[in-house]
C-alpha cells in the first residue's frame, strides 16, 4: 500500500487524510526510502524550509499551503514534487499524490553539484563543457556521494553500492578509483570537493551556493534533477 507522511506541528486534518484514499500514513522519525509521499506543512510556510530534506525526499515531497507565487516558485526549484493551494480538495490531493509517488519512482537522467553535471545516460560528468571521463565505477561514486548531500559514507555503503559487495575485498580498489575522482574534480576545479572523513567514510563538501532566480536554466549550477530516464527504478 502507498505511503504518505504529514510533516507539520500540528495534528493531520480530516481535508488532508489520504487515508481516505486508500494510503497509509507513516509514522517515526526516520524517513524511509520506499516512503511514497511526504505530505507537508500546511502554515506558516515561512518556516518551513525544504533543504534540510535530501534530493530524493524533496521529489516525493507535497506542500500544501503554497498561496504565495513567489513561495510556489521556491518550492519547485527546490525540487519539490509538488505545491498546492490551501483550498485544493481531498481528490485533486490524492491525484496528484498519486502523480508525484509514480514520477519519483523514475531514475533522473541529470544530477549536478555546482558546476558539475552529471549525465546517467552517458555515464560521465561535464563542467564548463568539458568532460571528465569518468571510469563507470568513478561516476557511480560521484553520483552517490553527490545523493547523500554531505553525509559521510562508509567505505562499506560505496563498495556495496558501487561494487555491490556485502564484504570489503583485500584489494585497495576503492582507495584507488577515489584517488583517480579526486584527480578528476581537480580538473574541473573541485579538487577540494571531495574529503576523507576520520574513521575512512568520504564525503562532498557542500555545492556553492547557488542564485536560482539568476541561473534557474543552468543545468551546470545548483543541486538540481530535471530530466528523467523512462525506467522504473522499483517496478
Amino acid at each position: 500500500m502507498r505511503g504518505f507522511r504529514w510533516l507539520s506541528a500540528r495534528a493531520l486534518p480530516w481535508e488532508r487524510d489520504l487515508r481516505r484514499c486508500a494510503w497509509r500514513l507513516r509514522t517515526g522519525a526516520r524517513i524511509a526510502a520506499d516512503d511514497a509521499v511526504l505530505l507537508a506543512v500546511e502554515t506558516p510556510l515561512a518556516r518551513f524550509d525544504p533543504a534540510w530534506l535530501t534530493v530524493s525526499e524533496r521529489r516525493r515531497l507535497m506542500v500544501v499551503g503554497a498561496d504565495d507565487p513567489a513561495r510556489l516558485a521556491d518550492l519547485f526549484a527546490w525540487g519539490c514534487g509538488d505545491a498546492l493551494a490551501s483550498d485544493v480538495d481531498i481528490g485533486e490531493l490524492a491525484v496528484r499524490a498519486h502523480q508525484v509517488y509514480r514520477l519519483a519512482q523514475y531514475l533522473p537522467r541529470l544530477l549536478a553539484y555546482g558546476r558539475l553535471t552529471l549525465d546517467l545516460m552517458l555515464r560521465d560528468a561535464k563542467a564548463g563543457g568539458s568532460r571528465l571521463g569518468l571510469h563507470p565505477r568513478e561516476f557511480a561514486l560521484l553520483w552517490r556521494l553527490i545523493e547523500a548531500e554531505g553525509s559521510p559514507l562508509s567505505a562499506a555503503e560505496l563498495i556495496a553500492h558501487v561494487w555491490q559487495l556485502t564484504f570489503r575485498p583485500e584489494t585497495n580498489s576503492l582507495a584507488v578509483h577515489i584517488s583517480r575522482l579526486r584527480r578528476k574534480l581537480a580538473q574541473a576545479g573541485l579538487g577540494a570537493a571531495l574529503e576523507t572523513v576520520p574513521g575512512g567514510s568520504y564525503r562532498l563538501r557542500p555545492a556553492p551556493a547557488f542564485d536560482w532566480g539568476k541561473n534557474a536554466l543552468d543545468a551546470d549550477s545548483g543541486l538540481r534533477e530535471d530530466a528523467y530516464l523512462m525506467t522504473e527504478a522499483n517496478p
